[in-house]
């Protein structure tokens, strides 16, 4: 399993400037819960289509059944004209739409798209994955 590799740099508000470093991370410190106990099995994949000329931000929330009432998993992405992206979702899992941010307290307008049954695959283009 390769190493990830944070590039940190940092600067300070005089005229100072720290050099660049490299830090070794290990990955499995950084897993979620779900990646820790899903290893692949019972996995649904949820593909989101951008069929438009222009740029599409999507907002999307998991809720994972190994950790009910959690509103800090999920993604914003911005799908080029065109493109397509994938997530993996262990079966149980909710999957919803937002229309804005969902973590630190904020309540978007949701929609729950799907609940992954860990054996099909969804797949959405962006107009259809709305709140």
């Amino acid at each position: 399993m390769a190493k990830a590799i944070i590039l940190m740099c940092a600067t300070l508000l005089s005229p100072h400037v720290l050099p660049c470093f490299n830090a070794q991370v290990d990955p499995i410190n950084l897993k979620t819960p779900v990646e820790k106990l899903y290893d692949g099995d019972n996995l649904s994949t949820l593909t989101i289509q951008n069929r438009s000329i222009f740029p599409r931000r999507v907002y999307a929330r998991f809720e994972y059944p190994v950790d009910p009432g959690n509103r800090n998993y999920g993604f914003i992405q911005t799908i080029p004209p065109g493109g397509e992206i994938t997530y993996q979702a262990p079966a149980g899992t909710d999957i919803w739409a937002c229309d804005g941010r969902y973590w630190e307290g904020f309540q978007p307008k949701e929609k729950l798209m799907v609940t992954a049954d860990g054996v099909r695959d969804y797949v959405y283009t962006v107009s259809e994955f709305k709140p």
